[in-house]
């Protein structure tokens, strides 16, 4: 490679990018005396290597910003799933509060609030605490402690029992009260995690059915 210079007047800006313009020796000589001839060719061969010197540097910048971005929307999709392999946790972990506004009770018992802390989402065990007030104003606590295996066991503080299955995205609930009431719900979450929901269908002694949908933020 030769490098051939421009006189200063016939450069656009001051970028010296544009007083050195680059020419192959081989089969370029004619061309390069024409130039020296003619200095309208010279700028316009100058102008010519600027551009495409331009656009490569721009096509390379565009190439680097995409594949920057293609690996943040990567990392974004799949952090979730990455927090979630490290804790061993599942979707029903964390502190759990009721948004009573959002969730409907049909003509089910009625809450006025209710708190969940799950200490433990794993299949070989569910451990949480409860703390609700009743529609009437009456308080009352009760823990749950026990694999997601199907079966049945107690609750402390009550003398229901509760029984979990656990798939993907979905928990599935059955709770049994001494008079015979059964409950059985289905909780899920948003994808972003903030907001969980159970999905209630009571069924009554009598045979009544009542649905209930119950709408809790995750606060941590």
């Amino acid at each position: 490679m030769v490098q051939l210079t421009l006189p200063s007047l016939l450069a656009p800006t001051s970028d010296p990018a544009w007083l050195s313009v680059p020419f192959l020796t081989h089969g370029d000589a004619n061309h390069i005396r024409s130039s020296r001839q003619s200095p309208s060719l010279v700028l316009l061969v100058a102008l010519s290597a600027g551009s495409a010197g331009v656009a490569s540097k721009e096509k390379t910048a565009m190439k680097k910003y995409s594949l920057r971005l293609l690996g943040i929307l990567l990392f974004l999709a799949l952090a979730p799933v990455a927090l979630m392999s490290q804790t061993g946790q599942g979707i029903l972990f964390g502190h759990w509060k009721l948004n009573v506004a959002k969730s409907t009770f049909g003509d089910g018992p009625k809450l006025m609030g209710m708190a969940i802390d799950v200490t433990s989402d794993k299949p070989e065990l569910i451990q949480y605490d409860v703390a609700a007030t009743a529609g009437n104003g009456f308080a009352y606590t009760y823990s749950f402690k026990g694999a997601a295996d199907g079966k049945e066991y107690p609750i402390t503080g009550s003398s229901s029992v509760y029984s979990y299955i656990e798939e993907a995205g979905v928990v599935h609930e059955t709770q049994k009260d001494p008079d015979g009431t059964i409950t059985k719900g289905d909780f899920t979450v948003t994808p972003n995690g903030k907001v969980g929901t159970w999905m209630y269908t009571i069924t009554n002694p009598d045979g009544t059915v009542v649905k209930q949908k119950l709408v809790f933020d995750h606060l941590a």
